[in-house]
């Protein structure tokens, strides 16, 4: 009876079982698959984040209209040292909770991804490894308004334009992102290939409804405009005019 129980004993199971083994395996997929969209979610938060922004400076922008008959209409003249298309932040920011002189400390008109930019002409001396937001050319700030109308140009846009007014405001852009303009993308960049713009890049932008989105805009590859300069072909979600 000794022998036996000492044989019982050594022989007793130590290791895992296929089916502990199989458990195991099934809880780490379970951890991996509830894990993985933290490990890739960079990008898509700053997405988020930059559309954020955008519905808080549209708020603000349209909270400015309503005290300004209806219009946000920009000086006429020379930009003295900001572009056309951000002097919009000099009257709207008060309305998002800034005061005094702009500066990148406005975090509120920053995009996350807004790391770099593109001048006008070709070659490497037209990438700059800054962002838009860091510069006071722009006011410091990675958002433009729909103003490409502005001084009277043929172009189209709704500067000076009474918001009630636009008759598609779920599809008429108001504040976007700079990039959106030419366009290139800040989310999803693409190399240059003789030419700093491209077709359907990814852009964040807000419409005269509210409403902000991630989409794609046109580029006219075979002109030399760029996409502020025309409304886009049918298939885009977005107009630059407001008729």
């Amino acid at each position: 009876m000794s022998k036996s129980f000492q044989i019982g004993r050594v022989a007793k199971q130590t290791g895992f079982t296929l089916i502990e083994l199989l458990l195991v395996i099934a809880i780490i997929a379970v951890l991996a698959a509830l894990l993985m969209p933290i490990f890739h979610k960079g990008d898509g938060s700053k997405v988020t984040k930059c559309l954020n922004n955008l519905r808080q400076i549209n708020l603000a922008t349209e909270m400015y209209a309503e005290d300004n008959q209806d219009a946000i209409v920009l000086p006429y003249g020379a930009a003295r040292g900001t572009t056309d298309y951000q002097l919009y932040k000099k009257y709207v920011k008060s309305y998002a909770g800034y005061q005094g002189q702009s500066s990148p400390a406005e975090k509120l008109f920053a995009c996350p991804n807004d790391t770099f930019y593109w001048s006008a002409g070709n070659g490497p001396g037209n990438y700059h490894h800054l962002g838009l937001c860091e510069q006071s050319f722009t006011d410091f700030t990675s958002y433009a308004f729909n103003g490409g109308n502005r001084n009277g140009t043929n172009y189209p846009g709704i500067a000076g334009k009474r918001l009630s007014s636009i008759h598609d405001p779920s599809k008429t852009l108001l504040i976007l992102e700079a990039a959106a303009l030419t366009p290139f993308s800040w989310h999803k960049p693409q190399k240059a290939a003789g030419d700093y713009r491209f077709l359907n890049s990814m852009n964040a932008v807000s419409f005269a409804d509210g409403h902000a989105s991630y989409i794609k805009m046109y580029f006219p590859t075979n002109t030399h405009a760029e996409a502020w300069q025309q409304n886009p072909p049918e298939g885009y979600e977005y107009r630059w005019s407001g008729d």
